[in-house]
C-alpha cells in the first residue's frame, strides 16, 4: 500500500520522543480493546482472500502471522510503557491497510518496530524496499516489522531480531539499542516503535549483509546535521516512517531547534505528543 504516484505522502502522528534504552521500554499484556463488527468481520475476510489472491499471481509476500496490538503507551524520562494484546496480519491487512477511518477500536493496530542503523564510520543506513513486498515496495523504509505476542514482552529483542533477519547483525555487532519514539503513520494507522541502532561495523559491511528478499539495496546518509537535514527535506524515497525516524535521530544528536524547523516542513504532528 503506497500513496498514488504524484500523491504527497501522509503526514505521521508523534505520540512520544525521547530516547530510552532497552532497559527503560516496558511492556504489559492486557485484554484487548478490538471491537470489530460483524460487517468488519465479512469485509476482512474477503479482502485477504483476494489479498491472497492477487500475490500469488504477484509474487508478493503475504502471511497471517500473530501480532500484537497497542492498546495504550505512558511515556516520561525515564521510562516508555506500553499495554499490549494480540491480534494478526490478516485483521490489519482488512482493517488498517483497507480502511483507515475506521474508529481505533475496530481497527487491529500491530505495534511496528523499527530502526536506522548508525555505522562506525558515521552513517546512517536504511533501506530499499524490495517489490516483493507488499507495503512501501520501492520506498525507502527503517529496518523492522511488527511485534508478536508470544515476545511482546521484550520488544528490544524483537527489534534485535529483525535486524539479524533483514541486516544481518548479530547481538556481537550491537555496540547499544536507543528507543527513539512512538509514532503513527497516517496512511495505515498503525503505531510504530523506533529505535536506532549503533553498531561496530562499518558501511560497506552492512551493505554487504543486506537481505535482498527485504531491502533490494540500501540507502544512505552521512551522520551529519546538513546531510541529513537535505535528505529529509529533498528526496522523496523515504516513506513517513523513514522521515520521523531520521527526524528523531537528529533530535537527539543536532539539538531541539534543528528538529522542530524540520518537523513541521516533514508532516509531522506533534499536538499531544509527549517530547522528553
Amino acid at each position: 500500500m503506497t500513496p498514488a504516484p504524484g500523491q504527497p505522502d501522509p503526514a505521521i502522528t508523534v505520540q512520544a520522543l525521547g530516547r530510552w534504552t532497552p532497559e527503560q521500554v516496558c511492556s504489559l499484556s492486557v485484554p484487548s480493546g478490538f471491537r470489530p463488527t460483524a460487517a468488519d468481520t465479512t469485509r476482512v475476510e474477503n479482502s485477504w482472500a483476494a489479498a491472497l489472491a492477487e500475490a500469488a499471481k504477484t509474487g508478493k509476500h503475504l502471511f497471517d502471522g500473530p501480532l500484537a496490538r497497542l492498546e495504550g503507551h505512558r511515556a516520561s524520562a525515564g521510562r516508555l510503557d506500553l499495554a499490549l494484546s494480540p491480534t494478526s496480519y490478516r485483521w490489519f491487512w482488512g482493517t488498517n491497510c483497507r480502511d483507515r477511518t475506521l474508529p481505533r477500536e475496530r481497527r487491529a493496530n500491530p505495534l511496528g518496530v523499527s530502526a536506522v542503523v548508525v555505522t562506525a564510520d558515521n552513517w546512517l543506513i536504511l533501506g530499499r524496499r524490495s517489490q516483493r513486498v507488499a507495503l512501501y515496495a520501492g520506498r525507502v523504509h527503517p529496518f523492522g516489522g511488527c511485534v508478536e505476542p508470544a515476545r511482546a514482552n521484550d520488544v528490544a529483542g524483537e527489534i534485535r531480531r529483525e535486524l539479524a533477519e533483514e541486516a544481518g547483525l548479530e547481538d556481537d555487532d550491537l555496540l547499544h539499542l536507543d528507543c527513539l519514539g512512538l509514532v503513527e503513520d497516517d496512511q495505515l494507522v498503525q503505531p510504530e516503535l523506533l529505535f536506532a541502532a549503533h553498531v561496530a561495523l562499518d558501511r560497506r559491511a552492512i551493505e554487504d549483509r543486506l537481505d535482498p528478499e527485504e531491502h533490494d539495496r540500501p540507502w544512505v546518509v552521512a551522520a551529519e546535521a546538513v546531510a541529513l537535514a537535505a535528505a529529509i527535506q529533498d528526496d522523496p524515497q523515504p516513506t513517513p516512517v523513514a522521515r520521523i525516524q531520521l527526524l528523531a535521530w537528529g533530535r537527539v544528536h543536532f539539538g531541539s531547534s534543528w528538529f522542530e524547523h524540520l518537523a513541521a516542513r516533514s508532516g509531522a504532528r506533534l499536538d499531544g505528543a509527549t517530547l522528553s
